[in-house]
């Protein structure tokens, strides 16, 4: 069982060619889902890549999330529908015309009342199978800002996994939202039923409860649950080293103030607390002591709460030392925040992170 092969994309553009490679010795099928898909040089790149594998005779299937893909969905289902290719929406926007797509989701009925419900429950959810034996996931979307062709150095730091072994069935089960009743996640963490989130959040917090030695913790965006801030407090203070990457450039400005605004007790607490300089940190990755984790998930509510999301478990120690290689590496390339740095945040900068701290649920 797990994880044959793990292959870290550290680059969008290596990402986007990984995937294109793939598509193109698809023989079988190609499946894909992704929160942010945009209509641009590498989402056109990939739709014509996914029209292609239709054009042989391959199951291809692309399904993208109604708040995420929203700006550029029209485009997007048109190209579908005149390539043939199968295009679900997770949870479209209640006024959102059904289109050429299929409305896909937890709704019994395809209706306002439904999608108006609902439309709190994203799937933040980053996933590639090819001919159901290999695998990608991680924290990319499809977007020009991921790509140093495009945008040069500002685009942002994230982080892509290719997959090959008995763990991509597991993905599969994930992407096709098949039950799944064991407590005992394997080679996935997932959460798109009650049970299995709870269950996720369970396993989550027991590895940080057992942690031994480190708890490093990758994340651009930080709102957790007040269980999930106990559990790092009490980890603290049985003396694991525990380390915050952040980040300092951002694109949810709200979702950073509440983050700093527990800056100042998290380090009072013994943790270690660093913000990302070079560009937009988007890169979700945890170790803990032996163990990685890399997916789609932030460590704030949306991820714990409201939305579905896809990480996978890596247990290889080798697969391991690589992901604290880079969580190094992202240290070095961080500034580290002191009690000092923190005493000089002025009163208007306080209130504002108070307030954001309020809106916490929703972040």
């Amino acid at each position: 069982m797990g994880w044959s092969k793990v292959e870290y994309l550290e680059t969008g553009d290596s990402y986007y060619a990984a995937l294109l490679k793939e598509f193109a010795g698809a023989k079988k099928s190609v499946l894909m889902e992704c929160y942010i898909f945009q209509m641009d040089s590498v989402g056109r790149a990939l739709l014509e890549a996914l029209s292609e594998c239709q054009g042989r005779g391959l199951r291809v299937f692309l399904r993208l999330d109604g708040i995420g893909s929203r700006p550029d969905l029209s485009e997007i289902a048109a190209f579908c529908h005149e390539r043939h290719v199968e295009l679900e929406v997770f949870h479209p926007l209640p006024f959102a015309p059904l289109g050429t797509y299929h409305s896909v989701g937890f709704a019994k009925a395809d209706s306002f009342l439904n999608r108006l419900r609902l439309m709190n429950r994203r799937s933040h959810r980053k996933i590639a199978i090819v001919d159901e034996t290999i695998g990608f996931t991680g924290g990319r979307n499809v977007d020009e800002v991921q790509s140093e062709k495009v945008v040069g150095k500002e685009a942002w730091h994230d982080l892509s996994l290719r997959l090959e072994g008995d763990g991509v069935q597991e993905l599969l089960q994930a992407f096709l939202f098949r039950p799944v009743h064991k407590k005992q996640f394997k080679d996935c963490l997932v959460n798109y039923s009650s049970k299995l989130r709870r269950d996720r959040n369970n396993w989550l917090a027991k590895q940080m409860k057992d942690a031994k030695k480190r708890l490093w913790i990758t994340t651009p965006y930080f709102a957790p649950t007040p269980r999930m801030l106990l559990e790092l407090r009490k980890a603290a203070k049985d003396g694991v080293d525990i380390r915050l990457i952040l980040t300092k450039k951002i694109d949810v400005l709200v979702s950073q103030l509440a983050a700093r605004g527990l800056y100042r007790q998290l380090i009072r607490w013994g943790i270690k607390v660093y913000e990302y300089q070079p560009s937009l940190l988007h890169r979700k990755m945890w170790v803990i002591d032996d163990l990685g984790i890399v997916g789609s998930a932030n460590f704030n509510h949306r991820s714990l709460v409201h939305d579905l999301e896809i990480d996978v478990i890596l247990r290889d120690p080798a697969v391991v030392s690589e992901a604290m290689r880079l969580s190094l590496e992202d240290q070095n390339a961080s500034r580290a925040i002191s009690l000092e740095d923190m005493a000089k945040v002025n009163f208007v900068k306080r209130f504002l992170s108070w307030i954001a701290g309020w809106f916490s649920y929703w972040l």
